[in-house]
Formats: structure tokens, sequence, C-alpha cells
């Protein structure tokens, strides 16, 4: 059985401006191992998956190989190529609307 746990980490939160600059994905790949660590139990019985999504739309290791995975099982059945694309852009509207509903608050 699948389980997962979301964030979406503030790239332009002190604690993490420094670094992602340097490196791009560096706070969603913290997440995701804070993620790890926190439901490691979890692991044992479920097939776990950390998601990370950073406010600028970087997505984590983790969260890229799920949209990926669902992407091609989606394409396998409908036959449409574009699957993977289609989810990716939807997390990234998420996103976006997201970030817009946080500023306009």
């Amino acid at each position: 059985m699948l389980v997962w746990d979301a964030t979406c980490t503030n790239t332009f939160a002190a604690t993490h401006l420094l670094y992602c600059f340097v490196s791009p994905g560096t706070a969603a790949r913290a997440a995701e191992a804070r993620k790890r660590q926190k439901y490691a139990a979890l692991r044992q019985h479920y097939d776990f998956v950390p998601l990370a999504v950073e406010t600028t739309g970087v997505l984590g290791q983790d969260f890229t190989h799920l949209i990926q995975d669902l992407g091609r099982r989606v394409t396998e059945k409908t036959g449409e190529t574009r699957e993977t694309s289609w989810l990716r852009q939807r997390v990234s509207l998420t996103v976006v609307r997201g970030n817009k509903v946080a500023i306009c608050m």
C-alpha cells in the first residue's frame, strides 16, 4: 500500500536561503530526508514516499520519481504519452496557486 506525506518548503526562509541559491532542490532534499526519518517505522509495512516541493517549484527526487512512475502507469493504460508532463504541470500549478494564497493573506 502506498502512503505519502507531502510538504512544501519555503525556499526563501532564512534557514534555507543560503544553500538553496548554491544548489536548487536542497530544501526539498532535506525535507524528504526529515520525512523518511520521521516515518521510518511505516516503511517496514508500507511503501512510503516523502513528497517535497519547494516554493520555487523544484520537486524533491522522490516526488519526481513518483510522478514519473504514475505517468508511466497511466500512459500504459491510456496510450497517452503526455501523462507525465501533465502530472508535473498540475503539481506546478498547485504550487503557484499556493504561493498566491500565501502572498495575498
